[in-house]
């Protein structure tokens, strides 16, 4: 898929492409932003922003990425400072269903990979996964290591497993007005015994907002 975003464009030119489309976005709404008004904005032609983003599709989703991207690198350093993988997967869960109800691209990275015909962005399900993916996994595997993380659970069901839950979560927040606190007890209480070896101490929650 990484080929897909922005293929042949280098990542000057790339980054120079997805600041023009989130200036078109926040000008027009993603559902009025044109690639017309993009290229303008970039001060190229509009053949320039297809060749290298195919079409609005791509264009918006390599939007969404690197903007994911972005906020993985940040939550990579919040979780991996986390005392217990326990705590890592609370915390970092917490963190992203909270980003996801304040940043409206995030948000709709969210709601592209999901069913919701009012945002479905060809690939996104398939970007939700990756991302998902490449924050997750290190953590799972030190978790593994370090005697956490249950030995029947697979990494990649796991992996999944919190890419539901998020989705779930935020859904829960709009939809049923479900707040932080009951959020956290239900990841500690319902997700983390599924998931924990018996010999594996949960660590001390938290005060709410306390997170990025």
């Amino acid at each position: 898929m990484e080929h897909e975003l922005g293929r042949r464009a280098n990542p000057e030119m790339l980054d120079r492409l997805l600041d023009a489309a989130e200036a078109s976005f926040d000008r027009h709404g993603v559902g009025n932003a044109s690639m017309e008004d993009v290229a303008a904005i970039a001060g190229v032609s509009r053949g320039f922003v297809y060749k290298h983003l195919r079409n609005r599709d791509g264009l918006i989703l390599a939007v969404l990425v690197r903007r994911a991207r972005r906020f993985n690198d940040r939550a990579a350093s919040y979780i991996n400072a986390q005392p217990s993988l326990a705590q890592a997967l609370v915390e970092g869960i917490l963190l992203a269903v909270n980003l996801a109800s304040r940043d409206p691209y995030f948000g709709l990275l969210v709601g592209a990979a999901t069913t919701d015909p009012a945002n479905r962005v060809a690939g996104a399900s398939e970007a939700a996964a990756m991302l998902t993916d490449e924050l997750w996994r290190p953590v799972l595997e030190r978790g593994r290591e370090r005697g956490e993380l249950s030995p029947a659970v697979d990494l990649d069901d796991v992996v999944q497993w919190i890419m539901y839950l998020e989705l779930i979560l935020l859904a829960s927040r709009s939809t049923f007005g479900i707040d932080e606190v009951a959020h956290e007890r239900q990841l500690r209480t319902l997700f983390l015994p599924a998931l924990l070896s018996p010999v594996a101490e949960t660590a001390a929650p938290v005060e709410p907002g306390s997170r990025a």
